[in-house]
């Protein structure tokens, strides 16, 4: 299980749980995959489960493990849930994060204590978000900002000018 080491030391144990459907590969008939490549990405080298609404069936059991061959995933198991909802199950498995399109799975996820629960939208929203300015000069701009702060400056000690 991956390890993530918090402030004051502590180290906490982070599973991720991922759906499939819509999630991690998107519904696209006209191609045989369809995968949400910042997810895929995210995921690989990461402990993760693959929890998934979908029946248990051998055409189903196949298809998900050739798309995790075909995108370098490595998941520690697939789970078929065949309908029914993954909250009670992610809490068994320990998952802190799971990521899901439909929000009933999430709120299931959330009333069964699971820390996180992601919509792939939020998860992706998270990951390219513009960091803020900051609150004391660096001497670097920050990326996609359009104003500067020197080493030296304190906003509090500025003030705004403006000409008439």
């Amino acid at each position: 299980m991956a390890k993530k080491v918090i402030l004051g030391g502590k180290v906490e144990n982070i599973m991720y749980g991922v759906d499939f459907d819509d999630t991690l590969n998107f519904v696209d008939r006209s191609v045989k995959y369809s995968p949400n490549k910042n997810l895929v990405s995210f995921l690989k080298g990461k402990d993760f489960v693959i929890v998934t609404a979908r029946g248990e069936t051998p055409s189903n059991i196949i298809y998900l493990d050739e798309f995790c061959k075909e995108y370098g995933l490595s998941p520690i198991k697939t789970y078929f849930t065949n309908g029914d909802l993954k909250g009670d199950l992610l809490k068994r498995l320990k998952v802190s994060v799971f990521i899901d399109d439909n929000f009933e799975q999430l709120r299931s996820c959330e009333d069964s204590g699971i820390s996180q629960c992601i919509h792939p939208k939020d998860f992706h929203n998270t990951k390219t978000a513009k960091k803020k300015d900051p609150k004391k000069g660096t001497g670097k701009k920050p990326k996609g900002s359009g104003r500067r702060l020197y080493t030296d400056e304190n906003p509090k000690d500025t003030c705004k000018v403006s000409f008439t």
